[in-house]
């Protein structure tokens, strides 16, 4: 048995595929053996939202118990909205995006807050993020592998390598840069000051998501 180490900021679905490479197994074939569960789960976008504790549970139970509840879009409750909605339109929540940077560490895996819809920049790179292929303008689907063959950091349908993705620099002194520390700051917390009141960082978000 192989356990990759799963990582603070890393999505389940990153790592859940990350340990199906691991074991030379198709991610789709990995999830039928592990949870019997459809590839629908994985191709929709949806992983780290729809997996019930249970299904959780049984995923720990063969990894060592590692803690994979802490990579669950779940974990944003109260925070970026007072519930994450397992089946249905969760309107902070975005396609999956990637750093090209990000993409070329030894380590190649997704992050969690790729998927808040108010973070279009990398923070650790000062670059824009981007949700499909430059080369074939394909969204991404890191679940399914290029000719049953290549991983993550490739388009699945063309096979272009992600992280050579053309780079849009923002210069670290952007307002734009500082807007989205502040964001993310406000996220972690799950409070904001305004004037002498503290709010709740899930009504903030949602007043800011209707301006």
């Amino acid at each position: 048995i192989v356990v990759p180490e799963i990582y603070e900021d890393e999505l389940l679905s990153s790592w859940f595929i990350r340990t199906a490479y691991a074991h030379h197994t198709h991610p789709h074939t990995f999830l039928q053996l592990h949870l019997s569960k459809n590839s629908q789960i994985l191709t929709g976008n949806n992983f780290d939202i729809v997996l019930s504790e249970d299904q959780i549970k049984v995923l720990e139970s063969k990894s060592n118990n590692i803690n994979l509840r802490q990579s669950t879009l779940k974990n944003y409750n109260g925070y970026l909205q007072e519930n994450i909605i397992s089946n249905g339109q969760n309107s902070l929540i975005c396609s999956l995006r990637f750093c090209p940077k990000c993409l070329k560490e030894k380590i190649v895996y997704f992050k969690k807050n790729w998927k808040i819809i108010l973070n279009t920049i990398c923070l650790n790179h000062n670059c824009y993020l981007h949700d499909c292929c430059p080369n074939c303008k394909s969204k991404l689907q890191i679940s399914k592998m290029y000719e049953q063959d290549k991983s993550f950091k490739y388009c699945h349908f063309c096979g272009f390598d992600l992280s050579n993705t053309k780079i849009e620099t923002i210069t670290a002194s952007s307002v734009f840069i500082n807007h989205t520390k502040k964001l993310s700051d406000i996220i972690k917390k799950g409070f904001v000051i305004l004037g002498n009141r503290y709010i709740y960082s899930f009504l903030f978000f949602d007043v800011l998501l209707q301006i």
